[in-house]
């Protein structure tokens, strides 16, 4: 089971941050080739697999940045039970 507390931080300057994500907003999808759970609230998004196979739960969320401005992507991990992985694709 896999259990993530994150934040997602754009940081447009080394002295300005501002938070684009706190999972209060729609936008959040669990990809169907992969069984389990995903809720999301203000503060916490939660990944929960499921008993069968394959035995990971994987999710995305769509953002638009300006490239321009040189953004950073930040993403805070507070707890995982076993494993996790964060991808940026862009």
């Amino acid at each position: 089971m896999h259990r993530f507390l994150a934040l997602f931080l754009l940081v447009s300057g080394l002295v300005q941050a501002q938070v684009t994500d706190d999972f209060s907003q729609e936008g959040w999808k669990r990809f169907d080739s992969t069984p389990g759970t995903l809720t999301t609230e203000a503060g916490h998004l939660r990944l929960t697999d499921a008993p069968e196979a394959p035995d990971w739960v994987t999710a995305s969320k769509v953002f638009t940045v300006d490239p321009s401005t040189t953004p950073l992507f930040v993403v805070n991990v507070n707890a995982v039970s076993d494993g996790g992985t964060v991808k940026l694709i862009r």
